[in-house]
């Protein structure tokens, strides 16, 4: 199946199942209102549209058209669940190292950090065993993912570090490779933390909202002041010290500001390069939930975020946007789309005192509890 459809005055074909997207010219572009694979070109809407082109462009272009097909560029076959191979060993692991947290996010879906319990925070013998689970479930698989998350890992800091240490230990014994990685409000950043994370962490994402406005009303502290002022300059100081390795600013943005190409390019001119902004997930009825009368303006702003990134990187001063960054030659991603994102098979979340469940989103919710990291797989 393919997607026709005018951006920016280029005309663009996508297919759906091999997630090629071709730039065509405006003949090639009218021919695929009419193609069918398979089928040869009509006489009839050859000669409509040969009237409007000539016959030799029309003949030109459905050629090229024919070898786009001829070589899986469009109309691609339709990829059967059944092909998609399924493994079953897992591969990562976020560790809800901290049920706590000093900020009171409007939108947080960890109930301001406790997942709806109790505050708490990850003990170390919990945190080896969950390593230790890894392991164990990993099969083959050489490199493994941590992720420390919460509510607020650094509030539980002194774990973090020891667990990484341990990690590594295990990765001599059972030659595996550990990938670790870091979700952070900022507000615990420090030189240790800087210091231990370059040289551990293989990327770090820091939560920050926007402009100064927009991230005090929807990141507040737990007595309602704002926290812009707090963590920017962590953050600055955090990546001017990162060097070259990976880290990236994480946003989201409410129906509070749909303008939030402003707050993408806000970061941009604090000097960060690695960005990211993501719609909030929120039931109908909370006055910050986007909505579908919401999608014209939400896609006017992707618009212009990516015309002002192509002025920018012209004049030497770009950065990366997170959502553009498709690579259009690693081949189709249908088989991850088909395949699913590895929530409960390749991906667990675990909670301070062990619990396993299918992602950091269902944390709390008793009717997705998977087991834990003592006893194992209980469902």
């Amino acid at each position: 199946m393919i997607h026709k459809f005018e951006k920016n005055g280029k005309k663009i074909v996508v297919d759906s199942n091999g997630g090629s997207v071709c730039i065509v010219d405006d003949i090639a572009y009218d021919i695929l209102d009419f193609y069918i694979p398979g089928c040869g070109r009509s006489d009839h809407w050859f000669g409509v549209l040969s009237e409007k082109y000539g016959q030799e462009k029309i003949s030109e272009a459905f050629d090229e058209i024919q070898n786009l097909v001829d070589s899986s560029v469009l109309f691609c076959k339709e990829i059967s669940i059944d092909s998609v191979p399924i493994e079953s060993p897992v591969k990562a692991m976020c560790l809800n190292i901290a049920h706590d947290c000093q900020m009171r996010c409007r939108y947080c879906f960890a109930s301001h950090g406790d997942f709806g319990g109790k505050r708490s925070l990850m003990d170390e013998k919990t945190t080896k065993n969950a390593i230790d689970f890894l392991i164990l479930n990993s099969g083959k698989r050489k490199n493994l993912e941590v992720d420390f998350f919460g509510g607020e890992p650094l509030m539980n800091w002194q774990v973090v570090k020891d667990l990484v240490r341990y990690g590594r230990e295990q990765e001599k014994k059972f030659n595996k490779n550990f990938r670790f990685t870091l979700t952070t409000n900022g507000v615990l950043l420090n030189e240790d933390v800087i210091s231990f994370c370059n040289k551990e962490m293989a990327n770090v994402v820091l939560s920050l909202d926007g402009r100064k406005e927009v991230h005090d009303y929807m990141r507040p502290f737990r007595n309602g002041s704002g926290s812009y002022d707090v963590v920017v300059p962590k953050f600055r100081d955090f990546v001017e010290k990162r060097g070259d390795r990976s880290y990236y600013i994480r946003g989201t943005f409410t129906r509070n500001n749909l303008d939030f190409s402003n707050d993408v390019l806000h970061f941009a001119d604090l000097g960060f390069k690695q960005l990211s902004m993501e719609p909030v997930v929120a039931p109908p009825e909370a006055p910050y939930s986007i909505r579908e009368e919401d999608v014209p303006v939400i896609c006017e702003e992707y618009d212009r975020l990516a015309r002002e990134m192509l002025v920018r990187e012209k004049e030497g001063r770009g950065f990366n946007f997170f959502h553009f960054m498709i690579d259009l030659t690693g081949g189709p991603c249908v088989y991850k789309r088909m395949s699913g994102c590895g929530s409960g098979t390749e991906y667990l979340a675990v909670t301070p005192w062990g619990d396993l469940y299918p992602c950091h989103q269902f944390v709390g919710n008793e009717d997705f509890l998977l087991g834990n990291v003592y006893d194992g797989i209980a469902r």
